[in-house]
């Protein structure tokens, strides 16, 4: 209870002065402006090797333990999803169902050309029939002012001989 009693004391206390002061922020804040901070009494340990092979195994550390509690990254769970079995069957039915519509345009293609065809083949037949009776009937009845045409036959037998 004792270790109990002193950290709800310690966290009752207020912070040391110079933590409210700033004091030892400013001196962070005033190293740019230091001509050679690695010289520096105050900042001289964070120059030296071994405080930068400890930082550097701090960071693997830490970057570890986050990469080891952290979810897979939605990209590579992407990549697992796409190598799957489904995915694989889904894409065999896409190459079918694009053969498929290769073949029927294929098809569609080549009935338009058969009824292009067929539409001009009936056109001529249609032209056709209505010429040819026209002709029937012209020969038949003349035009509307003529005479008969056998009187204008025989008119023309009877000039000629």
């Amino acid at each position: 209870e004792d270790d109990g009693a002193a950290a709800a004391a310690a966290r009752k206390a207020p912070p040391p002065a110079e933590a409210r002061n700033g004091t030892r922020w400013r001196e962070w804040f005033a190293m740019p402006h230091l001509p050679e901070p690695h010289k520096d009494p105050l900042f001289r340990p964070y120059f030296t090797q071994r405080w930068h092979d400890a930082l550097v195994q701090s960071l693997r550390n830490f970057l570890a333990t986050v990469f080891a509690t952290a979810p897979p990254p939605k990209l590579l769970l992407l990549q697992t999803w796409h190598r799957s079995e489904a995915q694989r069957k889904i894409r065999e039915e896409l190459l079918e169902a694009r053969a498929r519509h290769d073949a029927l345009a294929t098809s569609l293609a080549k009935s338009r050309a058969t009824r292009d065809r067929l539409a001009a083949t009936v056109r001529d037949l249609v032209a056709e029939v209505h010429h040819a009776a026209l002709r029937v009937n012209a020969d038949r009845r003349g035009g509307l002012f003529d005479e008969d045409p056998e009187e204008g036959r025989a008119d023309a037998r009877a000039a000629g001989a």
